[in-house]
Order: C-alpha cells, then structure tokens, then sequence
C-alpha cells in the first residue's frame, strides 16, 4: 500500500542530507567517502548480474558477433601479410658533360702581348690584338660507348623594346656531327670578332636607338648513345655566351659548362613477409573468449533470478540506512507489507527509523509505533507467523 509521508523530493534530500553527514540519527556514523566507494563496489556486481538476468540474449549476441569479428581479423591478418618493399638498385648509368673555352692568338704588335702569344680564358681580348677568337667544344662522357653527337654553333641576334621581340636574326656558323668511341670529342669553331662587331654597327645604327641589340653565341649539342640493355640515352645540352664589346675590346659573358645525367634503376620484386602468428594467436584467443563468454551469459541468464538480484542491489546500494536485526512478531501490531525495499527505505527516512533486517526470515521491517512496515522476499513467511495473512492481502494495493 502507499505511505503519506514527505513527496518524493523531500526523501532524496534527506537521503542524501543523511549521507553527507557520515550516517542515520542512531545508526552507525561512517566516513563518507569511503562509504561512497563501498557502495559502488557492491552494487556494481549485483548490477551487472541484473543486466545479464534482464539482457542475457542480447549480451552474448554482442560477445558472439564481437568473437566473430576478431576471427575474422585473425583470418585476414593470416591470410594478407605484410609485403616489404625492396630499395631500388642501380643497373646502369650515364653521365655526359659539355664544356667550352676559347683562346686568341696575338695577331698585331702592341704592348700588352708579344706577337704569337696565345691567349687563354682571359676575362677580355683586344680587337686589335686579337681580332680573332677560337672556341673548343669538348663532350666528355662517363664510358667508353659509342655516342652519336651532333653540334650547332648559332650566333643570335635580338633587340627586344618593353620586353617584347623588336627584330631577331639567327646564323649557324658551324655544324658537326659524328660517333665518339672512345668517350671523348672536341670540336673547334673560329670566329672573326671585327665582323661580329661590325655586324652590330650596323643594326645599331638601323634600330637608332629604338632598341639596343644584342649578340649571343649558342652552342648546342644532342647527342644518343648505343642502346644498353636494349635502351640507349639520349638528351640536349646547350649554351649561351653573350658577346659584348666596346671600341677597343669585347669578351663573352656566361658558363661556360653544362652536363647531364641519368640513371637506370630496377626494382626487385617486393618480399612477402609471413604471417604475424602473434597477433593472429592474440586475435583469436580473444574470439574463443567471447564465444566461451555468451555461453556463460547465456548460461547464468537462465539461473539468475531477477527478483532476488534486485534485493541484492538495494541491500547494498541502501546499507547505511539498513541494520541487522531479530524481527519479533507480534499479531497484536498491524503489518503493512511495501512492495519494494527502495520504498520502505523512503518510509524509515520519513519516519526517522531505521530499517532492520532479519535474515532468518528474509524480512526487512521499519517498526513505527504499532504500525511494522516490511518487505520481504517471500511475505507469506511473515504472515504465518504473525497471523496477519488477511490483513496483508487487505493492506497491499
């Protein structure tokens, strides 16, 4: 039957009030913190053997579908090693470098060079000394395989206003081509440098001042070696000089080497690895375990009793407002039979009284004058012995 008393609110206040304050007025006085940590260790068991009374299937369909899932993993772990990548290795190379210098022979009497002298990579030559430059083209490659080369001396000339294209003029001054046996190959080009300079007098004085001219040297080299391992290399290489004078002198400006190279690599098969037993033994230890777990939840789902579990879980969870104790019947009091012990904990909190319990007759009882309120896991027990078995049926609702 329901109990007037303070609304549902009131008790949980009090409830914890008590709590917080170590114990029940007359019970025994407990430390709070460790009380809290008490209680959550002896509910949690029950708890969770309520959840598998309650949600036994559900729970080991969940562990067999988990158990599935890591054998599974395991196969795939088995069935799909690692595969180590192999480093690349060098199979065959080729490095091909193109280098230029010139040198000058004096040609006229002055004071700086003796008639004869040969002038090499100097940073400027006389016009009137050296009116004749002579370049060396030489093409080294990193072996001694046939190589097909073919050169081109160009000389450019561009005048450019706003950055764009004025008037240009190309002249191929000189072409060889030929097979290099021996890894080597040096080419010579001799320019007249008073022609070059005249040539730009003229321009000069056509474009008036419009545009400034100018004047490059380009040397280009393709060259294909013989096929090795069925593939040969091929490639371009090139450089520009920029001739540059006044009235009496002129050189050429930029590098005056360039090179090429490439490699040929193979790359072996990758290694299979094996497999990692260790993660497949873990992965499938864990499915046997899960397996072997629904089968216990199964199992102790269909002894478990919920009824009983839920007065396990409120003894504990209610301990500090519960006392043992030896219930004495007696027919002349009236009996009230609550329908939970969670309810009739709320009844000792209303009343002030403490909840005893008697483990002989399974009973929990809250004594309040002539009133004993009680729950118990089989009532008829106490209704036998107290004689009360009309009025319980009278008093439940």
């Amino acid at each position: 039957m329901s109990v007037a008393g303070s609304d549902a609110v009131d008790r949980i206040s009090r409830r914890e009030t008590t709590a917080s304050y170590g114990g029940y007025r007359g019970g025994r006085a407990d430390n709070p913190t460790t009380t809290g940590r008490d209680e959550v260790r002896l509910t949690m068991y029950p708890r969770l053997k309520l959840r598998v009374a309650n949600n036994g299937l559900e729970l080991a369909a969940v562990c067999v579908i988990a158990g599935l899932l890591l054998f599974a993993a395991a196969g795939h772990v088995y069935t799909t090693p690692e595969v180590q990548q192999q480093e690349p290795v060098e199979t065959d190379s080729y490095d091909i470098q193109f280098s230029l210098s010139e040198r000058a022979v004096v040609e006229n009497s002055n004071p700086l060079y003796e008639t004869g002298a040969v002038l090499e990579s100097k940073p400027a030559y006389f016009i009137n000394a050296t009116p004749n430059i002579t370049f060396s083209a030489l093409v080294s490659g990193s072996d001694d395989r046939n190589v097909t080369i073919s050169q081109r001396f160009v000389l450019v000339e561009e005048a450019t206003r706003d950055g764009q294209e004025l008037w240009s003029r190309q002249r191929v001054l000189q072409t060889n081509e030929e097979t290099i046996t021996d890894g080597r190959n040096r080419t010579n080009l001799s320019l007249n440098v008073e022609d070059i300079a005249g040539n730009q007098t003229g321009v000069r004085s056509a474009l008036s001042g419009v545009a400034t001219p100018t004047t490059n040297l380009r040397l280009e080299t393709i060259y294909r070696t013989e096929p090795v391992r069925g593939e040969g290399y091929q490639g371009q290489l090139s450089l520009s000089l920029r001739f540059e004078s006044t009235a009496d002198a002129y050189w050429f400006a930029g590098s005056r080497s360039t090179s090429d190279s490439e490699t040929r690599l193979d790359r072996p098969d990758p290694i299979q690895q094996p497999p990692n037993y260790f993660d497949v033994f873990l992965l499938a230890l864990g499915g046997i375990g899960l397996l072997g777990l629904a089968g216990v939840t199964i199992h102790k789902s269909n002894a478990y009793d919920p009824h009983e579990l839920r007065i396990e879980m409120y003894n504990a969870e209610y301990s500090e407002w519960i006392s043992e104790g030896e219930l004495v019947v007696d027919p002349d009091r009236q009996y009230v039979y609550v329908n939970s012990l969670g309810d009739l904990v709320d009844i000792g909190i209303d009343a002030d009284k403490r909840v005893i319990h008697d483990r002989d007759l399974k009973a929990y009882v809250v004594v309040d004058n002539d009133l004993i309120y009680y729950f118990a896991r089989e009532p008829t027990n106490i209704e036998l012995w107290a004689n009360v078995g009309g009025s319980v049926e009278g008093d439940q609702r």
